[in-house]
């Protein structure tokens, strides 16, 4: 019998990250991800923790921003008693500055495309793809796409 993980396992997850890097630093995000994970922005990829840690430290490093980052349409394509294959999808709201800043449409819309390991009872990311659905022309991300 395949015993199908709940969704809400990966929603716990998905939601963690997107907190962290909301209301915290994202200096946790690599936590979430097995220790050769990767992490990929559209065209850009970044693998380990310490690369994960990276892009992270960089956006902190750009100054103060507000974003808030909301996941929905969590859904389970594939999943084995170790791996699942999950695709959620992202808007979000952000701007550069202090709080609050002048409400604005969502910065971008993406498919996130998540791969997960079973490792050690845990369910880590091995690979992360956040792919821009929508993005207005001139948006400017605080993590390198390209």
């Amino acid at each position: 019998m395949n015993s199908v993980p709940p969704v809400t396992e990966f929603t716990t997850i998905i939601n963690a990250i997107w907190y962290d890097i909301d209301f915290g630093d994202g200096s946790n995000v690599s936590r979430y991800f097995t220790p050769e994970g990767t992490l990929r922005f559209d065209l850009r990829e970044f693998t380990g923790h310490e690369e994960i840690d990276g892009v992270y430290a960089a956006r902190v490093a750009r100054g103060a921003r507000v974003s808030r980052h909301g996941a929905s349409n969590v859904h389970i394509v594939t999943s084995t008693e170790d791996t699942a294959e999950v695709v959620s999808l992202v808007f979000l709201y952000a701007g550069d500055g202090e709080a609050p800043i002048p409400f604005t449409n969502p910065a971008v819309v993406s498919d996130v495309l998540d791969r997960y390991e079973r490792v050690d009872g845990r369910w880590l990311l091995s690979s992360r793809q956040i792919l821009s659905r929508f993005k207005e022309e001139g948006t400017e991300l605080a993590v390198p796409t390209k």
